[in-house]
């Protein structure tokens, strides 16, 4: 055979082969069936997205996810848009608001503050009244030894009918004066904690004989002190003032109670004189901020104590006593002991009690007045606002 004839022959095989290969059935049937793979897998993902992924991208979580991969935009109307969701499965949700409601108490002082006008108690609001009483009890040593006073059993025996005679003119502070140790002990035994007292037996013998008791179901003590004035001979003897709150209205009233010097070994007016300075001068620091002032005393005087205090403190009495426009009025009967007051105090019911000489509890009487403590502010200029706390009430600064 010829190479021509052996190369036709060759080319001849080949193209016998090519369409035999395209016409073998087991051949195409794995072809078909490689291709329904792909197309099921394809059809399969698309499935998946369809019932996975389009939840979440409509739904309120899916836009949150949405929106940490960019695909969410913001309206001007505050409302959260997904941009990847067909218009009709679009759905708008409002940005969370701060529920609406009344102010802390710091934003309404601040808005109240810049009308000058601050928040108050409605306690603040309300008058309140008490009774006082000034009371020289006539001290232990005046009734013992050679010296001893005629006609008064010693102190063990006065001393229950004392404070008895307190409790029935219903006082619940009372300056007392001649409030001698071995006294300020018996009270304590006879009384308790009922009473509270300063100095009583804190500072000493010496100054317990000038003390100032309260009731403690009606006052709390907020801060003792003392003051010297000049006694005999001008040596300074101290003497007490407190600052007692009242338990009902929770406001403050000073107390003062003093004894000054008696002519005893001399005339000593000079020197009632410049206690009464001091006192008065006292009277009007502790006002100075508003705070209400009772002195109650043995003053050993009556006319020459009452005008030239009054005068120089503004203070007026319970039985009348007061400067009215420089002049001094004073009340026809008269004893050493007084209760002087604030201005701003009202007095009523004022009581000169001498059954305690009668009785031969003292030399001196108790004297007794109902002291009424105004409102702070005027209410009528208040207002009312509304907080988280409650109603609450603002008034002009005083």
């Amino acid at each position: 055979m010829t190479g021509r004839q052996q190369a036709g022959a060759g080319s001849a095989r080949h193209r016998a082969t090519e369409p035999s290969a395209r016409r073998d059935p087991a051949r195409r049937t794995h072809v078909w069936g490689v291709r329904l793979v792909v197309v099921g897998l394809v059809a399969g993902l698309a499935t998946v997205l369809a019932t996975a992924v389009l939840p979440l991208i409509t739904s309120p979580e899916g836009r949150e996810a949405s929106v940490s991969a960019g695909v969410v935009t913001r309206r001007t109307d505050n409302t959260q848009v997904d941009v990847n969701t067909p218009a009709d499965l679009r759905e708008a949700t409002p940005t969370p608001t701060r529920a609406l409601g009344p102010p802390g108490l710091k934003v309404l002082d601040r808005r109240f503050r810049e009308q000058n006008m601050v928040r108050v108690d409605k306690k603040a609001l309300q008058p309140f009244d008490f009774r006082v009483a000034s009371f020289n009890v006539l001290g232990a040593s005046h009734t013992q030894g050679k010296g001893a006073r005629k006609g008064y059993a010693g102190f063990a025996s006065r001393t229950p009918g004392a404070v008895a005679l307190i409790e029935a003119h219903r006082a619940s502070v009372v300056g007392l004066q001649e409030f001698q140790h071995p006294q300020a002990r018996q009270l304590a035994a006879l009384r308790g904690s009922s009473w509270g007292v300063y100095p009583g037996l804190q500072l000493g013998e010496a100054l317990s004989q000038n003390s100032i008791a309260w009731r403690t179901d009606t006052w709390t003590l907020v801060e003792g002190r003392t003051i010297g004035i000049p006694y005999f001979g001008g040596r300074p003897v101290q003497m007490p003032y407190v600052l007692l709150r009242h338990r009902d209205s929770g406001r403050g009233v000073w107390f003062g109670n003093f004894h000054n010097p008696a002519d005893i070994g001399g005339n000593h007016a000079g020197w009632r004189a410049a206690a009464v300075r001091i006192e008065a001068d006292l009277a009007n620091r502790l006002e100075a901020d508003g705070t209400p002032v009772v002195m109650t005393g043995d003053f050993n005087d009556r006319a020459e104590f009452a005008c030239p205090f009054s005068a120089r403190s503004g203070m007026h009495s319970p039985d009348g006593a007061a400067t009215v426009n420089g002049a001094c009025r004073t009340p026809s009967r008269m004893s050493v002991d007084w209760i002087f007051g604030s201005a701003t105090l009202q007095w009523s019911d004022y009581v000169q009690d001498w059954s305690s000489r009668d009785r031969r509890l003292s030399d001196h009487p108790i004297i007794v007045g109902t002291a009424t403590v105004p409102s702070v502010h005027d209410a009528s200029k208040c207002q009312r606002a509304k907080a988280r706390a409650g109603m609450q009430i603002y008034c002009p600064r005083p």
